[in-house]
């Protein structure tokens, strides 16, 4: 398992955030706004955004691997969930935060397509090592999962607003800067090879 990270350290650290923030979102996006004021139907439409989001999104940046490359595509996708993340410490309009949520939904969502790919381009020479790889990505996925709504949870009931937005933008903002180191190391290598 140790050995199959580190082939593609990058893929699992997008995996764990991509389940890490995606699930905290999605269990406790519906809280978080009861919690600061607002509608039962108004949280419900903040998470159709949310699930709309990661439809199109994923659709568009399907296409945009062609023509960027993985590397930007990854820094654009953690960008956008960062900014539109941090915006929810000033932003409280509900138009804005329906279109906030639907950059944020969005981008997060297609952070574990890229983790997919990632590990398709390593582990592509075997069956049986594509498959190792594919369930360790479902699990560092899923430890994400496991943690966010956890930590999240905590920083809401203790800080409200600032605590669920800090409790999501935290793990994004080392992720980012593990992902920095993995992704320097990788195109030095790529470099050193070529």
């Amino acid at each position: 398992m140790v050995k199959t990270i580190g082939r593609a350290p990058d893929a699992f650290a997008i995996a764990f955030a991509s389940g890490f923030v995606g699930f905290a979102q999605i269990v406790l996006l519906p809280i978080f706004v009861l919690h600061t004021g607002g509608s039962v139907s108004f949280g419900a439409v903040c998470l159709s955004s949310l699930l709309l989001a990661s439809i199109v999104f994923r659709l568009a940046f399907a296409q945009l691997f062609i023509s960027i490359g993985q590397t930007t595509l990854i820094y654009s996708l953690f960008i956008i969930a960062i900014g539109s993340n941090a915006l929810f410490l000033f932003i409280s309009d509900q138009i804005w935060t329906i279109g906030i949520l639907f950059l944020w939904g969005g981008a997060i969502s297609s952070m574990y397509t890229v983790a997919l790919k990632g590990i398709g381009d390593e582990f592509c020479e075997s069956a049986a090592g594509l498959a190792t790889a594919s369930s360790a990505l479902r699990g560092s996925y899923h430890f994400g999962n496991a943690l966010g709504p956890i930590v999240a949870g905590v920083g809401l009931d203790q800080y409200g607003r600032s605590g669920f937005v800090l409790s999501c933008l935290v793990p994004m903002s080392i992720v980012l800067a593990l992902l920095s180191l993995f992704l320097r190391r990788r195109d030095a290598k790529s470099t050193e090879a070529g």
